[in-house]
């Protein structure tokens, strides 16, 4: 195939527009490459991005802006190529990036091709994993013990039903679990805070890049 298509027209688009709106050497481009695998490893810091910021005298949100849209690429190309393509800059250079970095790009995927790959995989596993299907629960109030009169002990049954595609259809499982009053707020909280990332500045402009 000599270039890409739809998504990766997209995401290359994006790429090709930082790259001409922003004076980046070819050579210079390591750093941001490097921030970029690790992003979509799920290791990147503040730390990193703001001495990327520092290298290029970029603004956060700039520097944001590279880093994702180059783990969008990196990603899109793990997943269209199972090997190493031999002649990925060339592809690239096709659909319209800078061969020098398209070169830059090629020699990066080659060194991360096997995290990438790994990285694939749990993506892949993923998805034939256990998904969840429904959460009942139950509130038992304990009031009172032959040692300790006056006692009000709040503790919740939880029943999680999760399921899979197996090779004969779903297949069930049930977990049972307890907490107490101060679990179920954590709880809360950190499903709320899942729910708050979906609206954040990062994911929104995740989802505008690869929507």
């Amino acid at each position: 195939m000599s270039s890409f298509q739809s998504n990766q027209e997209r995401i290359i688009t994006t790429v090709i527009d930082l790259l001409n709106s922003n004076d980046i050497s070819a050579d210079s481009h390591q750093p941001l490459l490097n921030a970029s695998i690790a992003a979509l490893e799920g290791t990147i810091t503040k730390d990193t991005i703001a001495n990327v910021c520092a290298i290029y005298k970029f603004d956060e949100s700039l520097c944001e802006d590279l880093i994702q849209s180059y783990s969008n690429l990196f990603w899109e190309v793990a997943k269209r190529f199972s090997v190493i393509p031999i002649d990925l800059s060339e592809k690239l250079n096709e659909s319209g990036i800078d061969s020098k970095f398209a070169i830059k790009f090629a020699e990066c995927f080659k060194e991360n091709f096997e995290t990438l790959k790994a990285l694939k995989s749990s993506v892949s596993s993923g998805v034939n994993g256990w998904h969840f299907a429904d959460l009942s629960w139950r509130l038992d109030l304990e009031f009172s013990r032959r040692s300790v009169r006056s006692l009000v002990r709040p503790t919740y049954m939880l029943c999680l039903d999760m399921q899979r595609q197996g090779s004969e259809g779903h297949v069930h499982k049930v977990e049972h679990l307890q907490a107490d009053y101060a679990g179920m707020k954590h709880l809360q909280s950190e499903l709320q805070s899942a729910l708050d990332e979906l609206d954040s500045v990062h994911c929104q402009r995740l989802m505008h890049y690869i929507g």
